[in-house]
This record gives C-alpha cells, structure tokens and sequence, in this order.
C-alpha cells in the first residue's frame, strides 16, 4: 500500500506544475496514463478521485493550452490514452463491483447455512 501511495504521489508531482511545452504536456501524459496501466488494479475510491482531476487538467486547461500546436497524431494520440484511462477505470470499477457481489453471496449462503441448521434442529425436535 505505501508503494502504490508512493507511485501515486510520484505521478501527482511530476504532473501537478503545468507542462511549459506541449512536448512536455504530451511526455508526461504519457506517463500519467503509462502509471494508471500499471496500477489502477490497486485503486481505491481516493486514488481514482486524485487520478481524475489530474486526468481533467491533461484534458482541460492543458489541453487547450497546447491544441493550436497539436498535430493530428497528437491528438489521436490524446483520444488513444483517454480511451485506455476510460477503460483502466471501468476494469477496476468492475473488479470492486465483483468484490461486493462476491461479499454478498457469501454471507448470503452463511445465512442459507444457518436456516437448513435450523430447520434441521426443529426437526429433529418434532
């Protein structure tokens, strides 16, 4: 977990100034999307909370800033890594949900467990 707290804060540093160039604004997209590839399996609810603001600033006010400049493979560029961060997020939104369902099926069946103890009690006491 402080590893993954670590990269976080690593990521966030190298991003939080705004880029001076749009070398540098599509360098360090690329690294901020290359960071939630590899990690977004360990994200939290806090962690895609810092991530999507971040993600906002790449496509908000920094991507305004640097789009009169942007060739059209920058921008395709753009529109692949906004597509694996959109993907990466609902993969790991998926895996909570799974989680959840996976938690309410086991206490569903240890509930179903202690009925069939009960009725076999009652049985056994008629």
């Amino acid at each position: 977990m402080k590893k993954l707290f670590l990269s976080i804060t690593i990521a966030l540093l190298m991003t939080a100034c705004a880029p001076s160039t749009k070398q540098d604004y599509m360098a360090e997209f690329g690294e901020f999307i290359e960071t939630i590839s590899e990690k977004s399996s360990e994200y939290n609810t806090g962690d895609w909370a810092s991530a999507d603001a971040e993600f906002d600033k790449f496509l908000g006010e920094w991507y305004d800033k640097y789009e009169p400049e942007m060739t059209l493979n920058d921008k395709m560029q753009i529109v692949a890594w906004t597509t694996a961060y959109n993907y990466h997020k609902g993969v790991s939104k998926a895996g909570v949900v799974i989680d959840e369902l996976g938690n309410d099926l086991n206490e569903g069946m240890k509930e179903l467990g202690k009925g069939i103890e009960e009725i076999g009690k009652s049985m056994q006491e008629d």
